[in-house]
């Protein structure tokens, strides 16, 4: 995968306070020179993600919008191709496609919904995928699985972008990863860390994504250099001095549970001047073809400054 693919920069949104608020952020986000605008689907405490992705195309026209990602489990797949390819016809065709198999249990206790183990979870998703695909397609399909039945189907509206939105799926299982190589566009890699599955050395963090990747490739075959592989940076934390960062590195090895050095061995902790961000963003996008990074809400502003330098 070349080193050379053009950046793209996801701003996650939660929610706001109220539409106006809302707006504001979107705008900010467009102004700022993030690529997409992001949001995620869970039950609390979050905007819905259709709704919310919609108004944000709508107030800031250079902007894509992407789930990350819709729970497969929530919704039937013929109906949510239908929204999709709504949104994609509306915005003029700036919808990326995200969608996962679940995972946050307490979603699923809240709404009552059947939390299978993930094996059932990720083959429906599997059998979901195809029905996008065929919903997408302008012919009559018809699909019938373990987990679905689709009869003399013809999806409409056909979404702008052909032959689909490009798909985002995320994981870091050798099934959910081989399925993604397979059937995705934008590939969202990651590797366990923390309590469960600490990695406190940047050799064994490279080595992990270096085997996730390769898992990526046995799905994608031929079709991998097309792939965008996406990065969640679950902080991107500019500071001004080496104190500072050992603050900062401390405070999240300390809210999730891990050590100083797995923080800091993880790509998901970007911590640093802005010119070492900026370093480290390029470094990844050298060491593992990652062009495709995530910030989350409280960085958006700070991260602003990396954006414009790389885009």
């Amino acid at each position: 995968m070349s080193d050379h693919r053009p950046y793209s920069f996801a701003a996650m949104i939660r929610g706001a306070d109220s539409g106006a608020e809302f707006i504001d952020t979107v705008q900010r986000i467009e102004q700022h020179g993030y690529t997409t605008a992001a949001m995620v689907d869970h039950v609390n405490p979050t905007y819905a993600p259709t709704p919310g992705l919609t108004a944000a195309a709508m107030v800031a026209p250079s902007l894509r919008v992407l789930a990350t990602v819709y729970d497969n489990d929530f919704r039937n797949p013929v109906l949510l191709a239908k929204e999709i390819a709504t949104i994609d016809q509306i915005t003029g065709g700036r919808v990326d496609f995200g969608l996962g198999a679940g995972w946050l249990e307490r979603d699923y206790e809240q709404t009552g919904i059947q939390y299978d183990r993930p094996g059932i979870r990720i083959s429906r998703m599997e059998e979901a995928l195809a029905i996008y695909k065929g919903s997408w397609s302008g012919e009559e399909f018809n699909f019938e699985g373990e987990h679905y039945t689709v009869k003399d189907h013809t999806g409409y509206p056909l979404p702008v972008q052909q032959p689909h939105p490009p798909i985002y799926i995320g994981g870091g299982g050798q099934r959910i990863l081989g399925i993604a190589g397979r059937e995705a566009d934008i590939i969202g890699v990651h590797v366990r860390f923390g309590p469960e599955g600490a990695l406190d050395n940047a050799d064994t963090f490279r080595a992990e994504m270096e085997k996730r990747i390769g898992w990526i490739k046995d799905g994608a075959g031929e079709r991998f250099d097309q792939i965008e592989l996406a990065l969640l940076l679950f902080a991107a934390k500019i500071v001004d001095s080496d104190e500072a960062r050992a603050t900062e590195i401390q405070n999240i090895a300390t809210n999730i549970d891990a050590s100083v050095e797995a923080v800091e061995a993880s790509p998901y902790f970007q911590v640093g001047s802005e010119d070492e961000l900026v370093e480290q963003i390029e470094s990844l996008r050298a060491t593992f073809g990652i062009s495709h990074f995530t910030v989350t809400p409280g960085d958006v502003d700070s991260f602003a400054a990396v954006v414009k330098r790389l885009r």
